[in-house]
């Protein structure tokens, strides 16, 4: 595996019938999965949401994690 310095994954969700979602953030040292019995699971258990082909399957390796809520505002 091969170790680069950082990486960072962001996972959001939106639900448009409510106005509500969130956000979170992983940050930390990132390694491209060499192994090609371990990058196909990681394919096939992935919930990515980034179609097409990809030239490598990463691993980020969390040091911080942040996120917040959202919710609709109110009129007013």
């Amino acid at each position: 595996m091969s170790t680069t310095p950082a990486g960072l994954r962001m996972l959001d969700e939106v639900r448009a019938a409510t106005g509500t979602g969130w956000t979170v953030a992983v940050a930390g040292p990132a390694e491209v999965i060499t192994d090609p019995n371990e990058a196909a699971r990681h394919r096939r258990t992935s919930t990515s949401r980034t179609y097409g082909p990809h030239g490598a399957t990463v691993r980020v390796r969390p040091r911080t994690v942040s996120g917040f809520r959202s919710a609709r505002g109110r009129e007013g």
